[in-house]
This record gives C-alpha cells, structure tokens and sequence, in this order.
C-alpha cells in the first residue's frame, strides 16, 4: 500500500521528505531491520555454541564454567535494555545500532584474545552491550512507530534475517574454527558485523515516519471489528511498570529464555554427546533459529484478528512438545522434528510479545516498556544455560537439563494468560 504524505505542516520531527511512492517506506526499514538482526544474532548468540569444543581442548574449562560466562554477560544486555530503548526512543536506531554494531565488534575482537574466565566474561559483556543495541529493543520500537496495522507480520518478517544469519552463520563459523582456529573465527565475525549493520542503519533506517513526511502503514484505515485500536498514545513506563500485565509478560520471557537460550547453546555439545560429528551438530543447531521464521510468519497475521495472550500460550505449549521430542530423539535425523516444533513455538513467541506489548501499552514509552520486560527476561538468561551446564557437570548426562527446560516451557504458558489486554492502550492500569 501506499502510504499518504503528511499534512501541509510538516512535522517536529521531519528531516527529509521524499516524493510519495509506490513501495511504503517501512518496508525497506523492515528489510534492513532483518539483515541487521541477523548478522548480530547469528554471528554471535547463535553461534557461541561452537566454541565449547574449542575450549574444553585449549583451557579445560568445563560447560557449567563457560555456560556461566555467557549467562553472565548475558545479564549486562538486560540491565542496558531499558537504558537502550530510552536513547532509540530519544535518538533514533541509526545511533543507537550503529553505536551498538561498533561495540560488538570491539567485543568480538576481545573474545578472540582471550586466556581465561575472566578475560572470556568480560568479553562477552561487551559482546553483550553492543547486540541489545543492534537487535529485538532498537529494531522492535523503531519498526512499532512504522506500522499500525500488520505489526505481529512486520516483527515476523524480521526473523527471515534471524533464521539465515543463524543458518548460515553458525555453520559458517564452525567451519572457520576448524579452518583458521576459534581465534580468528571469532575476528572475522567482528569485520563481517561492521561491515554489514553500519551501513545498513546509517543508510536505510529512520525512527519515524514522519522523518520522510509520511505516515504510518495502515493509519488512514477504518478500524475494523477484529482490529486493535489504532493509536499512538499510551503508558508510560512507570506506568507499566505498575500493571500486573508487564510482569506477567516479563515473567513468561523469563521461562522461554530459561528454555530457548540453554537449547541454542547447548545444542552443539548435546548433540555430538548422542554420537554427531561436530559440523553436522553445528548445521543442526543452526536450524533451530532458522525455524523461527516459520513461527513468526505463520502466527504473525492471526495477530490482528486473536488474543496475544492464547497465541502464545499456545506457542509456549508448542516449544515444551519440541523440548520433548529433541530429548528423545537427538543423535538421530529424527530430530529435526523437534526442532522444527521448537522453532515454530520460539518464533511465534519472539514476534507475538512485541506485538502484545504495543497493545497493552502503546507506543508512548515503548522501547523504554519492551526494555525493561527484556531485563526481567535476564533472569533466564542468567539461570537457564548455567544451571543446564552445571547439571551436565554433576550428572553427564542432558537428561536433567531438558526435564527442566520442558518445565520452563509450560510454565511461561501459564503465565502468559495473566498479561490481560486493557480497555485501551491509553489505561494500562486497567490491565490487572
């Protein structure tokens, strides 16, 4: 569709105006938003799997120790988020991401230097600073201010970028540890970073749409009888923070990611632990986020016309399925269909409650609010691969690990259903 000028009177925030169009602008920040969420994501979260191996060799260093390490700096990308969507709700996406592409890079560059725990944790944290900046909170309220309706689509489309970066980028990297050693690997993701997502945010992305004297996709449309309310006012996130539905949601990101990260960054080790050579378990691990985008895209129009909440409780229930059958059938081909059930659940989630949180809330302080629900998040993020890596250490087995996972799954489901959707996004204190 495309999208009509803005008024006469241009707006506080314009700085360019194009002619109009026939492509709406959005979908470019939509392409470019894909590209850059994939190259961050897959050449470091996704592909930090690879490295176990490597280390376990060079240092000696047990999973429980390395999966601490990662969980850790894991943590700083939580604690910035809310800090993060404050500066793109001030300052905009090409600042922030590509502030946040330098900073990974430089962390990449540390991490391929590293002789011990310390040195590896604190790595990673930088690691960590720069990709909050380059991925879900910059992308997610940049994308939120383009699009009124077809959000849930809009955040689907961006896991296309997440599901080939991890595709390729994980396989990719293993064959560069195995090729050039883990140490250069590690350096030639920090150049392919900069490379891609500098150029990307400076060229193609702009906050508002308002900055090229258009309007969002979808506000001059009627709402319809299904449709959420078209409206760009909403809490703040004090506010929020007040609303039984911001924890609910926080606490439910909490369980998947308990689930979802230990898997990604177990995989690896688990799956040659069940008899896989190293470049096949890469291949596979790969795959799991590269089924995200079959979650996000088959969920992302049922958005506009079903609850978010029994959308992903749904996909929460979906994710411990996969959990189960990855459990019983890894070391085999047979499973890939765990992985894809997995991957559909964890896609669907991952689009599902950025949507859910621009109905609850609006768009008002919306990096801010999607920020601060991504610091709850980080409690998973600190528990869940350690806790997998420690239960390794002291059994030997992932059988522990995977029962806790499965856990983890169903309980966000639970959890989910009590982010009730308000009135309207202008009175979150009604969503208790």
């Amino acid at each position: 569709m495309t999208a009509p000028t803005a008024a006469s009177s241009p707006s506080a925030h314009s700085h360019e105006v194009r002619p109009p169009s026939r492509i709406f602008y959005g979908w470019w920040i939509v392409l470019a938003s894909a590209a850059i969420f994939g190259v961050s994501l897959g050449l470091t979260v996704f592909s930090l799997g690879v490295f176990f191996q490597p280390f376990e060799r060079e240092f000696g260093w047990t999973r429980g120790e390395v999966s601490g390490a990662m969980s850790l700096s894991f943590v700083t990308g939580g604690i910035l988020a809310p800090f993060v969507g404050r500066l793109v709700d001030r300052f905009g996406p090409r600042i922030t991401i590509t502030l946040g592409a330098l900073i990974l890079a430089v962390g990449l560059l540390a991490f391929s230097q590293i002789g011990s725990l310390t040195a590896l944790t604190i790595a990673l944290v930088i690691m960590s600073a720069g990709r909050i900046a380059t991925t879900n909170v910059t992308v997610q309220a940049t994308l939120a201010n383009w699009f009124v309706r077809k959000r849930g689509l809009v955040f689907a489309l961006t896991r296309i970028g997440l599901s080939l970066g991890a595709l390729i980028g994980v396989p990719a990297t293993a064959a560069l540890v195995t090729s050039v050693g883990w140490r250069a690997a590690a350096a030639i993701n920090a150049a392919a970073i900069v490379a891609v997502i500098a150029p990307l945010a400076i060229g193609v992305l702009r906050q508002r749409p308002s900055d090229l004297g258009l309007r969002p996709y979808g506000a001059d449309l009627p709402v319809g009888r299904s449709a959420r309310p078209v409206t760009a006012a909403g809490a703040t996130f004090r506010q929020a923070m007040g609303t039984r539905s911001f924890w609910a949601i926080g606490s439910a990101i909490t369980f998947f990611f308990i689930a979802e990260l230990s898997l990604n960054l177990h995989a690896v080790p688990f799956l040659t632990g069940r008899g896989m050579d190293y470049h096949t378990a890469a291949q596979i691990a790969g795959g799991i986020p590269a089924c995200y985008l079959l979650g996000g895209l088959a969920v992302g129009p049922l958005t506009d016309r079903f609850s978010s909440r029994w959308l992903l409780c749904g996909a929460f229930l979906l994710d411990a399925l996969g959990l189960a059958v990855i459990w019983v059938t890894g070391g085999t081909l047979f499973v890939w269909i765990g992985i894809l059930l997995f991957g559909i659940g964890s896609g669907a989630i991952l689009s599902v409650h950025a949507t859910l949180i621009a109905d609850l809330f609006g768009l008002t302080a919306y990096g801010a609010i999607l920020g601060g629900i991504s610091t709850i998040g980080t409690i998973g993020v600190l528990t869940g691969p350690t806790t997998v890596g420690v239960l390794f250490d002291a059994t030997g087995s992932y059988d522990a690990p995977f029962a806790l996972l499965i856990a983890s799954a169903v309980i966000g489901g639970v959890v989910i259903l009590l982010a009730r959707s308000p009135a309207s996004p202008a009175s979150p204190a009604r969503t208790g």
